[in-house]
C-alpha cells in the first residue's frame, strides 16, 4: 500500500514484486526460508493490494500454483517474469 501511494504521488513508476515467489534452486540473493510457492490467493492478494499500481511480479511458472498465478496477472494486466 505504502508503494502504491508513491506511485500515485508521481514518485515511482509502478511496483515490481520480485519474490516470494521464485525458486530456492535460483534464490539469487533472496534468502531461500522467505521464499514460497506462488499460491495464486496470495498473488491476487499483492495485486489488489498494489492498487492499480502493480506492474511486474517475479515468480517461478514451474513451481505449484505457478501457471495459475501466471494466468492470474495476465488477466490483471501486470508482467509475469519468470525467476
Amino acid at each position: 500500500a505504502v508503494l502504491s501511494e508513491l506511485t500515485e504521488q508521481g514518485d515511482l513508476a509502478g511496483i515490481h514484486f520480485e519474490g516470494p515467489f521464485i525458486s530456492s534452486h535460483r534464490c539469487g540473493a533472496h534468502q531461500p526460508e522467505l521464499l514460497r510457492d506462488p499460491d495464486p490467493a496470495d498473488v491476487r492478494k499483492l495485486v489488489e493490494a498494489a492498487r492499480g499500481a502493480a506492474r511486474m511480479m517475479t515468480l517461478a511458472p514451474e513451481l505449484p500454483g505457478g501457471l495459475d498465478s501466471v494466468r492470474l496477472l495476465a488477466e490483471a494486466g501486470v508482467i509475469a517474469a519468470v525467476g
